[in-house]
């Protein structure tokens, strides 16, 4: 069964750090060592680790290590793909000097939703529960068996009532089980005036809303008295730890990504806008593809250097010409769930739903993009003994899955446990000559990378394969804002 548990220490603006211990099976997990240095380059918004292991205890593995974050906003561990919405905080200092915790996203929206004619209201039903069985299936298998515990320390004793169980004047432990979330989807199969409830407010389009229905094990809402103080010197704290960090990386052989200074797109534009201004899914009016109204908009801007990939985007205020402000409550609607860069690297272009109805453009379109760079590259050979279908390699768990010749040219496929974006090109060595093999296609699943290629003529079985890899890596967050523009992006 798998198990995360989070501890964590707050400090009035939002630093602080955790202690994490997640729990598998060690079977379907990587390798210990795999599995440190991918949860090292691949979480968000850390500044340090310390105490860092992964071990199997039994048929389980066990990673644990505590971690400084500066705003408990961004922090979004890997935890190997697995995301729990629900261990997402955030922290607001108040200028009486009291701090609250919530949960991130656990706000009511901005607007009503529109009430759902009686008449209506069968037909939504049924419909909303042909979702519900669809996804119930994924949710059993991502989340049944998981069981999450946080404890939360503020930097001040408590006041009010508390969700979850108080362990200090200034802590509570909560408890999340993904058994209930499968037992409330399973309610709101049969129980017709919760599933009406929920669609009248509003709460199938908002997972904060939704989630209430976990009662004690919902989302939290914690506030200190006045007058709190940092809990602990972060900048102290962070400066010792980086340095035993920056050790344990190198160790490891983790490429460990740093987050530098912030800084801005250049050239913001809107390059496309797909404008609906009405639909209805029930009666089947979806123009170009569209079930409700309002706007896709796709912007573009040019990035300091280029990037491997993009690891997060989405916007953080949208204000109408009119100035309605249509924000979203909920993080996932303000996101760009495929962000793109052209191929060089350098522009990148994001496809934002906005639920703009009427208006003629913008106020104001304001937020982020968390782009991963490269300062240097490596090359590895992977460490076949002969290139052989089914060889296992000696860099990054590489294996040959299959070579396949015809017509003169030959299909290799090698697995590797790195990211793909960090994976630059692939070489054959033989007789000391080197050919660069082409680009056939990939499938990946987290850090577990099938990469496909090409060349012309056999693969020789005493040749060698050589991977050029990424190295050095660094992370860049960039602001981004649009200002008085109508939707093809002229001036209003």
């Amino acid at each position: 069964m798998p198990e995360l548990h989070h501890d964590f220490l707050f400090n009035p603006d939002g630093s602080g750090r955790v202690t994490v211990r997640w729990t598998g099976p060690a079977g379907s997990a990587p390798a210990p060592a795999d599995f440190v240095r991918s949860e090292i380059e691949r979480a968000v918004g850390i500044d340090a680790w310390d105490d860092v292991r992964c071990e199997a205890e039994g048929e389980q593995l066990v990673f644990t290590g505590t971690a400084w974050f500066p705003d408990a906003t961004t922090l979004r561990f890997h935890c190997q793909g697995l995301h729990v919405s629900l261990l997402d905080f955030v922290v607001r200092g108040d200028d009486d000097g009291s701090v609250t915790v919530t949960t991130a996203g656990n706000t009511s929206t901005t607007t009503t939703p529109d009430k759902v004619p009686a008449a209506e209201l069968p037909q939504r039903l049924a419909a909303e529960r042909e979702k519900l069985a669809m996804a119930r299936g994924f949710l059993d298998a991502m989340f049944g068996d998981l069981v999450c515990t946080a404890v939360l320390r503020l930097p001040a004793p408590l006041v009010g009532s508390v969700r979850g169980e108080r362990v200090a004047p200034n802590a509570v432990a909560v408890r999340y089980e993904g058994r209930r979330l499968i037992g409330i989807v399973d309610r709101l199969m049969r129980d017709d005036a919760l599933l009406a409830r929920l669609l009248q407010e509003g709460g199938l389009e908002s997972p904060a809303a939704a989630l209430q229905l976990l009662g004690d094990q919902g989302p939290v809402d914690l506030r200190t008295g006045p007058g709190a103080t940092f809990a602990f010197d972060y900048a102290a704290e962070v400066a010792a730890a980086r340095e035993r960090f920056a050790t344990f990386a190198a160790e490891l052989g983790a490429a460990a990504p740093t987050c530098e200074a912030d800084a801005w797109l250049e050239h913001v534009r809107v390059v496309a806008a797909k404008v609906v201004l009405e639909a209805d899914a029930d009666r089947d009016l979806c123009p170009q593809g569209q079930n409700r109204p309002g706007v896709t908009l796709t912007i573009a801007g040019e990035m300091l250097a280029p990037a491997l990939e993009l690891e997060q985007a989405g916007y953080d205020r949208c204000v109408l010409a009119d100035g309605e402000d249509i924000t979203p409550a909920d993080e996932w609607d303000r996101r760009c769930h495929f962000p793109k860069t052209t191929n060089d690297g350098r522009t990148v272009y994001l496809d934002l739903e906005l639920p703009a109805g009427q208006s003629r453009g913008l106020a104001e379109l304001r937020g982020q993009v968390l782009a991963v760079a490269s300062q240097g590259t490596e090359s590895h050979d992977l460490g076949f003994a002969e290139l052989a279908a089914g060889a296992e390699g000696t860099f990054a768990k590489a294996r040959l899955l299959s070579i396949e010749t015809d017509d003169d040219r030959t299909r290799v496929e090698v697995q590797v446990m790195l990211p793909r974006a960090r994976v630059l090109a692939l070489e054959l060595r033989a007789d000391d000559t080197t050919t660069a093999l082409e680009p056939a296609g990939y499938s990946c699943c987290n850090d577990e990378s099938n990469l496909s290629y090409r060349l012309d003529g056999d693969l020789p079985a005493d040749g060698r394969l050589v991977m050029t890899v990424a190295s050095e890596l660094a992370r860049t967050r960039y602001g981004f804002e649009l200002r008085q523009v109508d939707w093809f992006g002229r001036p209003l």
